[in-house]
This record gives C-alpha cells, structure tokens and sequence, in this order.
C-alpha cells in the first residue's frame, strides 16, 4: 500500500488506480470465462456475477470484513449472471477510464 499523502489528489489517484485495476480484471475474467464456454458444448456454463465496491475493509486474519465487503456483495447479487456490477463510488472513479 503506497505511503499516506496529505494531498487529497493522490490519495483519489490512488484509489481511482485500483478501481480501474478491479473492473480491468473483472472484464478479463468474464471474457475467459465466456471463451472457456464457447470453447465447450456445456449444457451449463459456468456464469459469476461479480460486484464491485471501493470502500473501506478490515483484515482479520484470512477473513475480509467490513462495509467495502458488505456492498460488493449486494451489488454482485444483482448482477445478470455473467456480468458485473458497480456501485456508485466505484462508477464515478472509472468512468472517464478507457477500459
């Protein structure tokens, strides 16, 4: 984790980073996953939904608590199987972001 900044700039520079870092790979995994099932003829192909939050967590352990959890797991649950969602905090950060 990079070093605490007192320029605010930074600090949503930082987390815009890792925002746009997070959908990049969620966009990744769902084309590999949808070129594993075109590859196949599965009766069911395999489908994640995938929820995207930037908020604060808590490490405890090999457990991840806390709020950025909780809602990422809420915005997942109503993403169309395959696809992916993002909350509000995590939209605005990457929306100017060629992905």
């Amino acid at each position: 984790m990079p070093a605490a900044s007192s320029s605010s700039w930074a600090t949503a520079r930082w987390w815009s980073s890792h925002a746009v870092d997070a959908v990049t790979c969620a966009i990744e995994i769902q084309g590999q996953l949808r070129e594993h099932d075109a590859a196949r003829s599965e009766a069911n192909p395999i489908q994640f939904r995938i929820g995207i939050n930037v908020g604060d967590i808590i490490i405890e352990g090999d457990d991840i608590l806390g709020d950025g959890v909780n809602i990422a797991a809420r915005i997942e649950s109503i993403a169309a199987p395959g696809g992916i969602s993002l909350s509000e905090n995590t939209w605005q950060q990457v929306r100017t972001c060629p992905l």
